[in-house]
């Protein structure tokens, strides 16, 4: 197991340097390691996948045939996604979102934050992003709990 913000990233294949601690990724990825901790202890997802795309880096928890995709750019709030297999006739599976050979749905959680988003300040954004899976957890709660099935989600409507 790695400690938040030193462990491996996904498609770069490196360690992080002690030199990269006060660089603004190796800071996000360190507090919303942290913050979203609670996906693995409490909801069973997997390790976090630290994946940097471009300009943005993505942070990603997987269950099965969900996944939570915080992502991240320099300066913006993070956006977090959910993945998930089309449920209901008019979901609308993403092309780009298949994963392990099945097609996912992307949607964006209405999360009530309140708490400031500031990049610059470590304390703060760690309270944000906390406030952030608060929010996750009070309006996802069901969807966070469903379980898994053989490797794909279990089907809770039929």
């Amino acid at each position: 197991m790695h400690s938040a913000g030193v462990g491996k990233r996904i498609g770069v294949g490196r360690f992080t340097l002690a030199s990269e601690m006060n660089d603004p990724r190796t800071i996000f990825t360190r507090e919303c390691t942290a913050s979203f901790r609670v996906l693995v202890d409490r909801y069973a997802f997997s390790e976090p996948e630290i994946r940097p795309m471009g300009w943005e880096l993505y942070v990603e928890y997987h269950k099965g045939d969900r996944t939570v995709s915080v992502c991240h750019e320099d300066g913006f709030s993070p956006l977090i996604e959910l993945f998930h297999p089309p449920v209901a006739a008019s979901d609308r599976p993403v092309a780009w979102a298949e994963r392990n050979g099945v097609a996912r749905c992307r949607r964006f959680p209405r999360l009530d934050v309140s708490a400031r988003f500031d990049h610059n300040d470590p304390a703060q954004l760690a309270r944000y992003l906390r406030e952030c899976v608060a929010a996750l957890e009070r309006t996802e709660s069901d969807w966070l709990n469903r379980g898994v099935v053989d490797g794909h989600d279990e089907d809770l409507d039929r």
